[in-house]
Formats: structure tokens, sequence, C-alpha cells
């Protein structure tokens, strides 16, 4: 079963909101660069379906978000742009 998540707005300015259809409790959201360098690890330990993120650290940019929990690993693109 493929779990959609939904990233916005996409390109960001630096706030990245992730709406998931799977609840996140009990799941790590990771950044990572586009070569694959992982930037950020956020647990989430709350039973949620909507997590912010700030990114404001982040330069211009393409990323990849990555959800992780012990039975699901989704990643989507996204890009920084201030």
């Amino acid at each position: 079963e493929e779990i959609k998540i939904q990233l916005s707005p996409n390109p960001t300015s630096g706030q990245l909101t992730i709406v998931s259809e799977l609840l996140l409790q009990n799941t790590n959201i990771l950044i990572y660069s586009n070569t694959g360098q992982l930037i950020s690890t956020i647990p989430v330990v709350q039973r949620t379906e909507i997590q912010e993120v700030n990114l404001d650290n982040l330069p211009n940019g393409a990323y990849f978000v990555q959800l992780r929990s012990d039975t699901h690993s989704i990643v989507e693109p996204f890009i920084i742009v201030k």
C-alpha cells in the first residue's frame, strides 16, 4: 500500500507543511540535500497527520524529505526559494 504525502508550499521560502494519509506518530522526518547528504532528522512523537518543519536555515536549492517509520518510507522532492 502506497502512502501519499503532500508538501506545501512547494517551492517554499523556509516553512514546509507535510500532510500525510498516515498518522505520523513514531515517524522520523529526514531532510536530504539533492546529493543525498542527510541534513536534518526530526522525530515526530505526537499522533498527527500534519507536521510543520522550519527550514529557514537552509539555502536555496533542491532537497528531499523522507518520512520513515517501522513500516513505511516515503520520499518527496521540494525546493527552497527565498
